[in-house]
């Protein structure tokens, strides 16, 4: 497909011209996806136009490239900004959808090795084989380095997870809270209750790479809510862009073990 980056094609570039690449690419796989919007009913089609208008958005701003290749996008422009981790994973993208699908180890092997600040997580009811109510904690991150913040109570989450497979063949994990259902959870004692907005997880597989290569996207903005001040907040938001870096490790893993 015309709209797919080739697996090295930015590698060398650098952050304008990235940023440049990357808006023609995103506005191509968007206008893609949204092409297939007629063909989703009810909450699938909120879900996947909401997610992509966030995604093709031009004022997405890169921030910076990791080591690994794994870049982090800011989206200002309300309270609480967007943040979007990008990278590309020796995997398919069916492999990484079954992978949040699975109950049995989604909380118990997933998130534990995907994101550094994650707690404990339960599964509060599996509605069908791609949707399911979560309830997590996570500590908060300090806005530099990579350990928690001391001092400042974790916060917890409750949100529907629904996992697609879109009609181009790629897969979209979206989260978001759930107002009715977020009150009838308790709080954990010595946490605060936060709200996930549009988020979640865009997988597609890369032409040009060598393998099962996918490019994965996460977006994610999430209101930690208490007392913080929203600039701390978006100071420290950058990290879980960088989720995906971790999910980029994991089967980097999985793969040398299998070897």
């Amino acid at each position: 497909s015309d709209i797919d980056s080739d697996f090295d094609e930015s590698r060398s570039l650098s952050i304008p011209a990235r940023q440049q690449l990357s808006i023609k690419e995103r506005a191509g796989i968007s206008a893609q996806e949204k092409s297939f919007l007629w063909m989703y009913s009810g909450e699938d089609r909120e879900l996947v136009k909401e997610y992509f208008d966030v995604f093709e958005d031009p004022k997405w701003k890169l921030q910076k490239v990791r080591k690994d290749g794994t870049e982090v996008w800011k989206l200002a422009g309300e309270d609480i900004h967007r943040v979007m981790g990008v990278s590309t994973v020796d995997s398919t993208p069916d492999h990484c959808m079954e992978l949040f699908k699975d109950p049995k180890s989604v909380f118990t092997n997933l998130f534990p090795k995907i994101d550094s600040m994650f707690t404990r997580g339960e599964i509060l009811n599996l509605e069908s084989d791609r949707r399911m109510l979560c309830h997590a904690s996570f500590k908060m991150p300090m806005p530099v380095g990579d350990m928690p913040a001391k001092g400042i109570r974790s916060r917890d989450f409750v949100w529907r997870q629904v996992v697609k497979k879109l009609n181009s063949g790629s897969i979209l994990i979206t989260a978001k809270s759930v107002k009715d259902i977020v009150a009838k959870v308790n709080v954990p004692k010595g946490h605060v209750r936060g709200e996930i907005r549009c988020s979640g997880y865009y997988g597609r597989k890369v032409n040009g790479g060598a393998g099962n290569i996918s490019k994965v996207w996460y977006i994610v903005q999430a209101d930690p809510k208490g007392f913080l001040p929203n600039w701390l907040v978006n100071l420290a938001s950058g990290k879980q862009a960088e989720n995906v870096s971790r999910l980029k490790k994991m089967f980097k893993e999985e793969k040398r073990i299998r070897t």
